[in-house]
């Protein structure tokens, strides 16, 4: 899980500002279609976590928070890269990482491609894998047993989670409820929704739920939870700007929809709950 020498969560929000740098001319504030990389917003975040080389720092110091200033050119280069406060060397190192990223689509306006500028702020996490690695394990180990040790129950289901209930919202005509938990140290959010069906075509609904999810930048696979057909759905949003790693699974159980959702701001916790959750959760009959 932990693969890297570092972990890099970005916090991001892509906002314009209006540049300082040397060339300005030219530079749209705000343009009909924003720039963009040309994969997913999280394999750029991964791909620059991976090339960055993080500073010496001192060794109470496991994080990094920066804002990056840049201009994305007409034909999707990057220009006028500032960093914020930041010192000689992060600085060099941020423009060495972006001068090696690839070309993102640029901006538009009346249809045309058009200069225009960015703010990127931007937390870097850093572990060493050497000190951290067996930490994180041991953290990992006894976070599963935590989630062990509580459970939710309601009239339809009950799992295992370190969680209290926040709200349930019923339907009026009770077709569909929704019920949400957040963790006690209030790292993450469970949302678990279930809707109510007279008939349902089941793999019909899989295959126009695949095809809206083909058109984002989520992951999905095809999984088993017992002798049951579910689909497994990883995705992220940037929500006040926190990136937010969600895991969500989809099931149905006598024309009974499931939706399983867990959500935090780090995809190992959201990975080792929600396979906790898969676990545990049980339909009461």
């Amino acid at each position: 899980m932990m693969k890297l020498l570092k972990t890099l969560i970005v916090l991001i929000s892509l906002v314009s500002f209006n540049s300082k740098a040397q060339d300005i001319s030219n530079i749209k504030t705000f343009v009909q279609q924003k720039a963009g990389p040309h994969e997913s917003l999280q394999e750029f975040y991964e791909n620059f976590g991976e090339e960055f080389k993080a500073p010496k720092l001192p060794s109470n110091q496991n994080q990094l928070k920066l804002v990056v200033k840049f201009v994305v050119e007409r034909d999707g280069s990057f220009s006028n890269i500032t960093v914020i406060d930041q010192t000689e060397e992060v600085t060099n190192e941020i423009v060495r990482v972006l001068s090696k990223m690839p070309r993102w689509k640029p901006g538009y306006q009346d249809g045309q491609p058009v200069r225009s500028s960015f703010n990127l702020p931007i937390t870097i996490k850093l572990n060493s894998y050497d000190e951290n690695e067996e930490n994180f394990k041991r953290d990992v180990s006894a976070y599963r047993e935590v989630l062990k040790k509580y459970e939710q129950e309601t009239d339809y289901f009950k799992f295992n989670c370190n969680c209290v209930t926040l709200t349930a919202v019923i339907e009026p005509d009770g077709s569909s409820e929704l019920f949400q938990y957040e963790t006690i140290d209030k790292v993450g959010l469970y949302n678990i929704g279930i809707k109510k069906f007279s008939e349902v075509n089941e793999k019909k609904f899989f295959k126009d739920l695949i095809k809206e999810i083909s058109k984002s930048e989520s992951k999905y696979k095809k999984v088993k939870l017992g002798n049951t057909d579910a689909l497994d759905v990883q995705w992220f949003e940037v929500w006040q700007e926190n990136m937010v790693y969600n895991r969500t699974i989809f099931f149905f159980e006598k024309n009974v929809l499931y939706t399983l959702n867990f959500a935090s701001n780090s995809s190992e916790i959201t990975n080792v709950v929600f396979e906790e959750l898969l676990q545990s959760f049980q339909i009461k009959q």
